[in-house]
């Protein structure tokens, strides 16, 4: 039996640290400024834009503990009727924790916060994943982490059309 939920926690207890990471490279950026090494102040966008994804990474995960709480409690075999023993069935949120673990790297590109490409686009898929959320979610809570899911997905294809795609697909942005 598998645990996605399991791989969400390790998941954003690995944003977590880059997140500490990123603040880290800011302050000591901030104090080779200070003593004059290094010509401008260094910019907290990236540390921004890492707590905004970070903030979903971490709502996903909250909506996933449940699933967490189970695997924990019967770890391995649950029991049948007959008192024999079965394999747990599959959680939903494996599939989050997969395509999110695959997206990681792509979220996590330097300076990604500062392309400017296709946001106009990105903003619209954003807007509708929000509002997909706002009424399915309410019904259901199973769904959050999946729309989440393909948010941050959409967010990491962002990454990687903006970073590898303009010189190679010659894509022009439409604004």
């Amino acid at each position: 039996s598998t645990c996605g939920a399991f791989a969400m926690v390790i998941l954003t207890i690995a944003y977590f640290i880059r997140i500490f990471l990123l603040y880290e490279d800011y302050l000591d950026g901030g104090i080779r400024y200070l003593l004059g090494v290094l010509p401008e102040k260094p910019s907290l966008s990236q540390v921004h834009y890492d707590a905004g994804l970070f903030m979903l990474f971490f709502a996903s995960t909250t909506f996933s503990l449940p699933t967490l709480l189970t695997w924990i409690s019967r770890f391995g075999y649950i029991s049948t009727s007959d008192g024999g023993a079965s394999l747990l069935p599959m959680d939903p949120p494996l599939l989050p924790a997969i395509i999110l673990s695959t997206c990681l790297p792509l979220l996590w590109l330097e300076e990604s916060a500062a392309l400017p490409v296709h946001h106009a686009r990105l903003s619209r898929i954003l807007q509708f994943f929000a509002i997909l959320t706002l009424a399915y979610g309410q019904v259901s809570l199973y769904r959050v982490p999946y729309t989440v899911c393909a948010s941050l997905a959409s967010i990491a294809v962002h990454n990687a059309i903006a970073k590898f795609g303009p010189s190679v697909l010659h894509i022009q942005d439409e604004n």
